[in-house]
């Protein structure tokens, strides 16, 4: 079973080291200094792994992540904080930043679904699917397919897509359902 193991953290430090060689950080020293500090971490967890520390394993193995997600972040801001927002650039980053809010408002919303599943079923001690998750179904997922198609994102495209059919379809058969429950 260890052979595997090793294979799988191997697989899952390789790929770190690609992001972070993709260019995660802003500027060449920076990403040079992440890499190292990420091979640092793969090679003391590696070790670690070897030794069957997988305690120490998991804790190195989380500091490269650590590298990464820093990284990330710190590029992500920097792109934010980069806008120029002059005469000429005005409209087209306003039109940029209006898009970005949103598809993290659709994302927010699509999230907020499970939230409102999770607590009605804890409330009622079974799984329910309350009628409001199907709104915020709805809500979020046009609102990220609408960044999509401004995307042209053909993969959200296709996950968000069809998505709101079947969301509308649950709600007109609760509907038909509390209806003919009514008498009505």
């Amino acid at each position: 079973m260890k052979t595997p193991r090793r294979t799988l953290c191997v697989a899952v430090l390789l790929l770190l080291t690609g992001l972070a060689s993709r260019g995660l950080c802003a500027d060449a020293a920076a990403r040079a200094a992440a890499r190292e500090r990420l091979r640092a971490a793969m090679a003391a967890a590696l070790e670690a792994y070897d030794r069957d520390d997988l305690e120490t394993a998991r804790d190195q193995a989380t500091a490269a992540v650590q590298v990464i997600k820093g990284q990330t972040l710190s590029r992500f801001w920097a792109a934010l904080s980069s806008f120029d927002f002059g005469e000429a650039g005005r409209v087209v980053n306003w039109v940029l930043v209006t898009w970005i809010a949103v598809g993290l408002v659709g994302q927010a919303l699509f999230t907020a679904r499970f939230i409102v599943q999770w607590l009605a079923s804890e409330k009622r001690g079974e799984s329910v699917v309350p009628t409001s998750f199907w709104y915020f179904s709805i809500g979020g997922s046009l609102l990220v397919l609408s960044y999509a198609l401004w995307r042209l994102d053909p993969v959200f495209i296709l996950a968000y897509g069809f998505n709101s059919i079947v969301y509308v379809r649950n709600l007109m058969l609760i509907h038909r359902k509390r209806q003919a429950a009514m008498g009505g």
